[in-house]
Parts: C-alpha cells; sequence; structure tokens
C-alpha cells in the first residue's frame, strides 16, 4: 500500500490499475483511490515477497514530478531475468557461466542487387523527442506517415538518433 499526501485522485492514476498486465511476475492487481481529501491510496495485490524500492524524479521537459517503484524479488534465488542474474553473476566474479552461442541468420544480400534499399525514418517518438510541430500545428510525424507506404514486412532493426545540431 502507498499514500500519496497532498494528491487528489485524477483518470491517470484512475487508469493505472489497468496498465497492471497479467503476466507481471509481481503483482496480481492493484486499485486506487481517494483515501480522505488530500490522499490518494494505491493498493498492490502481491504475487510474491519483494524488496520495493520508491524514488522520485524531478519535472524534466513536459514532465511534473514522479514517483517510480521498482520491485525486485525478496528472495535472490526467485531471479528470472536473466541479463540481471548475468551481472548478478558478474558483481560476484563468477564469469565461468557460458552464455550460448548466437544462432546465425542469414546473411543479407547486397543492397541494390539481391533487397532494395530501404530508408526508414522515425519523426519522434514521445517522450521528450515528440517529433517536429508544424505551423498549423501538426505533427510532422503524422504527416510523413501519412503520406508513405512502407514495403510489407518492414521493421527496425537499428536505432540511430540524429540531433538538430548533426544535419
Amino acid at each position: 500500500m502507498v499514500d500519496l499526501e497532498g494528491v487528489n485522485l485524477n483518470s491517470v492514476l484512475k487508469g493505472m490499475a489497468a496498465q497492471i498486465r497479467g503476466d507481471d511476475p509481481f503483482i496480481k492487481s492493484a486499485r486506487v483511490g481517494q483515501f480522505d481529501p488530500h490522499t490518494v491510496r494505491m493498493v498492490f495485490e502481491l504475487k510474491q515477497n519483494v524488496k520495493p524500492q520508491l524514488f522520485a524524479l524531478a519535472p524534466v521537459a513536459t514532465f511534473k514530478e514522479r514517483l517510480v517503484m521498482d520491485l525486485y524479488p525478496s528472495n535472490a534465488t526467485d531471479i528470472q531475468d536473466p541479463l540481471l542474474a548475468l551481472l548478478e553473476d558478474y558483481n560476484k566474479g563468477d564469469l565461468e557461466r557460458q552464455v550460448p552461442p548466437a544462432q546465425s541468420g542469414p546473411k543479407p544480400g547486397k543492397a541494390g542487387r539481391d533487397r532494395p534499399i530501404v530508408i526508414m525514418l522515425d519523426p519522434g517518438h514521445g517522450g521528450e523527442d515528440s517529433g517536429a510541430v508544424g505551423e498549423i500545428p501538426h505533427a510532422r510525424k503524422r504527416c510523413g506517415a501519412a503520406n508513405c507506404s512502407p514495403p510489407e514486412g518492414v521493421n527496425r532493426q537499428r536505432r540511430q538518433h540524429a540531433g538538430l545540431h548533426d544535419a
């Protein structure tokens, strides 16, 4: 249970419980309500014992202050995250654990001969880099996406961010 003092229940907090997925390893369900006129109470039903870590994030860009709650297994043997397990082994000095070799797939052909040249643009994705906004205001990413038709089966394989000074 977490009490947020000096907070009023709003649509974001009301919708928080619906964001909990059924396959979440720790949270069974959640509910949020206005406990008293100045306090919002969040109640979490857990699937297992956890070690919660709470911390606040300062305002940045269009985001106000945020409270983050990370849940970790209370027993280190409960860890099912392979990356976290590898990092813990590394921190202990246990590097004998073998990682299986990556399976290699078919090698890509040369662009222009065996396959067409495809250039993908991602003009913004929310957060601090939400993309350009035109005069009207229209989000440029919506206009660009509406005017192109990507080839079937295209997916993003590489992310490269070019800031305004790089262009």
